[in-house]
């Protein structure tokens, strides 16, 4: 097993021929596959179901309702869908 400084170091060291496996979160492995089809593919069934979080001191009474205000909006407005699509669709 070896790690790499980034996500990016670990998929080229898949492509060159470095690594022969990589685990990465699904929707970033799946973009880079997407770019890729031709020379990396996901196998196996996805390993986790984790869900990306925020976190915030408990402490700090103020902040969290302000971040869930604007994580709704950003969701009521399709704005998470579209950055979603800008950043990790495949090109």
């Amino acid at each position: 097993m070896k790690t790499y400084g980034t996500i990016q170091e670990v998929f080229q060291a898949l492509v060159d021929g470095k690594c022969d496996a990589a685990v990465a979160d699904n929707e970033v492995s799946a973009f880079f596959v997407a770019n890729n089809p031709d020379k990396v593919k996901i196998t196996g069934p996805q390993l986790t179901n984790e869900v990306d979080g925020i976190a915030v001191c408990k402490k700090n009474e103020y902040l969290l309702p302000k971040i869930n205000a604007a994580l709704k909006a950003l969701r009521d407005e399709g704005a998470i869908d579209k950055m979603r699509n800008k950043w990790l669709a495949a090109k």
